[in-house]
């Protein structure tokens, strides 16, 4: 019952998706994701506010309550010292910075699907390679005792038979934890949460070979440091203030009163011999003392940290870039392996017979299982290794083929 139990596992895969429907499924759940497409709206909404009129038009109105004159003006501030051109590049800056890091995010997200499903493949093929080794030293162990019976072995044989068998019952107990792991971990990457039907072979689920491509990170880096910029001959231009330009109207009453108290108005009074007056405005307010400072200390540090993130940055892409023809040719070889599955099978089935006939012993067929077995994980894991490393070239070298082809 415990050994049905233990090779039926990881038998329940149903779910039959593509490797691009896995992609897509990770890319439509990712919060980072999600929260890099609010970015790009929030960025598009500084745009419009930093394009046209950086500043609202006011109404200011005075009424005098039993006071001679009342006054009504409307105005609408200007900059001439280059702060709105300024805010306005720093606002496109930022929206490229916020477009190239959801394009960023997006080749990520693709790359930790397709990187989750190669460790789910290679996880299945351990637990394959563990069932196998299982049924092997279970029979090993059934023949071993055969012999213990009729005389031809001793105990000794048949206790390491027992070892070996429990050897193997632990390896597929590890293997399965693996497996169960790494499902959990693509599940977490994607969303899905039934049990997938993934392809044998982990050069399946990569993406096709490209040239490289711009470093969408690069982009985001070098509009950072261009928005940090502008930012900067912002603050310097804030220095000055924006001029206000407008309209200015008043009305007096100029009644005048017999009494020895001089003039009296009425409140709310608008009488016919009121007199208005109305003309253009220019008004500017000039500080004194901080004339932005403070801002401007700040947006130039912000200036060189962008400065020093965008150097650092290119530094890691040409040290990663520079291996990428090493990192082609391990995995051209690499690949050209050809899966050992059928030759470590008919290996072992050699073996057994051979175990069988009496033409080896019990400890000899053990050794030679062992290493059947080691070579055909060494194997399998050689390809895996290959698959992971050209998910990872095709990240650092910005593939499109990472997404699918309608999401590129």
């Amino acid at each position: 019952m415990t050994f049905t139990l233990l090779l039926s596992f990881g038998a329940a895969f149903a779910a039959s998706l593509s490797p691009d429907e896995v992609v897509r499924a990770a890319l439509a759940q990712d919060p980072a994701l999600a929260r890099a497409e609010a970015e790009v709206i929030a960025a598009e909404g500084a745009l419009r506010a930093a394009t046209g009129l950086r500043y609202d038009p006011t109404l200011e109105a005075r009424l005098g309550f039993g006071l001679t004159q009342h006054e009504v003006s409307l105005s609408q501030p200007f900059s001439f010292s280059g702060e709105g051109r300024a805010a306005a590049q720093a606002a496109r800056a930022g929206l490229d910075a916020a477009e190239a890091e959801r394009a960023q995010r997006r080749l990520e997200v693709a790359a930790a699907a397709r990187l989750g499903m190669i460790e789910v493949i290679d996880a299945q093929a351990e637990v394959a390679r563990a069932k196998e080794a299982v049924v092997l030293t279970l029979r090993v162990r059934a023949q071993v005792e055969r012999r213990l019976a009729s005389g031809d072995v001793g105990e000794l044989e048949v206790h390491l038979a027992r070892l070996e068998e429990a050897a193997a019952v632990g390896g597929l107990l590890t293997a399965q934890t693996r497996l169960l792991e790494a499902q959990a971990s693509l599940a977490t990457t994607t969303g899905l949460t039934e049990t997938l039907n993934l392809p044998t072979d982990p050069m399946l689920v990569v993406p096709t070979a490209s040239t490289a491509g711009q470093s969408a990170a690069l982009v985001a880096a070098s509009a950072r440091q261009d928005g940090a910029d502008a930012a900067l001959r912002q603050a310097q231009a804030a220095r000055l203030p924006p001029v206000e330009l407008g309209v200015w109207a008043q009305t007096q009453n100029v009644a005048v009163s017999t009494t020895p108290t001089g003039v009296e108005i009425p409140p709310w009074s608008w009488e016919q011999n009121a007199a208005w007056t109305v003309g253009p405005t220019l008004s500017a307010t000039l500080p004194l003392w901080a004339r932005n400072q403070g801002g401007v200390a700040e947006a130039e540090g912000a200036a060189q940290l962008a400065q020093s993130e965008r150097v650092a940055l290119e530094s890691r892409l040409d040290a990663e870039r520079a291996g990428a023809a090493v990192r082609r040719e391990v995995i051209g070889q690499l690949t050209q392996t050809a899966d050992p599955s059928e030759e470590a099978r008919a290996a072992l089935a050699a073996i057994e017979a051979a175990l069988n006939a009496g033409a080896i012993g019990p400890a000899e067929a053990t050794l030679l299982q062992a290493r059947v077995l080691d070579a055909w994980g060494m194997a399998a894991e050689a390809r895996a290794d290959a698959a992971e490393m050209t998910v990872r070239l095709a990240l650092v070298e910005s593939w499109p083929s990472l997404l699918p082809a309608d999401a590129q």
